[in-house]
């Protein structure tokens, strides 16, 4: 997705920047419709600091935890400089530490839980992703993620292609939501492709800082790809268009995914 992307560009350029290059980055070189959606050139150090520099560490470091959070709040300086990591300009965090917020953005993943794994073909998609434990994969959903045992994984693929689990799916994630000690929503006040990426680009700017300060992340995309539950969210925040959904809370470290290398996505050329 564009946001992913704007994910990716950000990482690159808080690398660069640590390294000490500069760089010139021209988003959509091509116009919108192309298939390019950014390139950087990068020279010898400008002195341009556009991020922090103790967020290159966390590069690694950060990941989604689906566990349970601990209950402690999350102090009120820290939320702070989330929101700050985010920024202005047309997005914005808002984050609901209440029990009723909270329960209100409970509902909606419920909901779109249910409509997404009630649907059989969106199940069997899912379903390729899925990968046990000890697979020797470079990308999917290994069976931990979803708490499953050694064993259980073995049986993941199989059980999210073949079963309706919306169900008992939407209660578990309603009742993480619901105990965890603050919901954030990411919401722009426009929408297009060159607003995905700087909403990409903004969200792992939140991402990278939370980690720093030890707040784990659990993101959904469900409740955005629904357009009904997407207008109900905006409409209970009074926002224009929701763009993620994020359970946030402490937690110890999660077992990272897979992920490809670095050498598998990139190719030489180009001018």
């Amino acid at each position: 997705t564009y946001m992913s992307l704007g994910c990716l560009l950000t990482n690159l350029l808080v690398a660069a920047e640590h390294f000490d290059l500069g760089y010139d980055v021209e988003k959509f070189p091509d116009g919108v419709d192309a298939e390019t959606i950014a390139i950087v050139k990068f020279g010898e150090g400008s002195g341009k600091k556009e991020f922090p520099p103790d967020l290159f560490d966390e590069i690694t470091q950060r990941h989604t935890n689906r566990g349970a959070y601990d209950d402690r709040p999350i102090e009120a300086e820290k939320i702070e400089e989330m929101k700050a990591a985010v920024g202005d300009g047309g997005f914005r965090l808002d984050v609901l530490t209440d029990p009723k917020g909270r329960a209100k953005m409970a509902e909606v993943l419920g909901e779109s839980h249910k409509i997404q794994l009630g649907n059989k073909a969106f199940r069997k998609d899912l379903a390729r992703w899925i990968r046990a434990n000890d697979e020797d994969a470079w990308d999917g959903l290994p069976g931990y993620a979803f708490g499953y045992s050694d064993f259980e994984s073995y049986f993941g693929k199989f059980i999210f292609g073949a079963f309706d689990t919306s169900a008992s799916r939407a209660r578990k994630e309603m009742a993480l939501m619901e105990a965890s000690p603050a919901v954030g929503v990411l919401s722009t006040d426009a929408e297009d492709k060159r607003m995905w990426v700087e909403a990409g680009m903004r969200f792992e700017r939140l991402f990278l800082t939370a980690t720093k300060l030890g707040v784990r992340f659990d993101l959904f995309s469900q409740p955005v790809a629904i357009d009904p539950l997407r207008q109900k969210m905006a409409k209970i925040l009074d926002v224009d268009y929701p763009q993620i959904l994020i359970r946030m809370g402490y937690a110890p470290p999660a077992k990272h995914t897979p992920r490809r290398t670095a050498e598998m996505v990139l190719a030489e050329g180009g001018s």
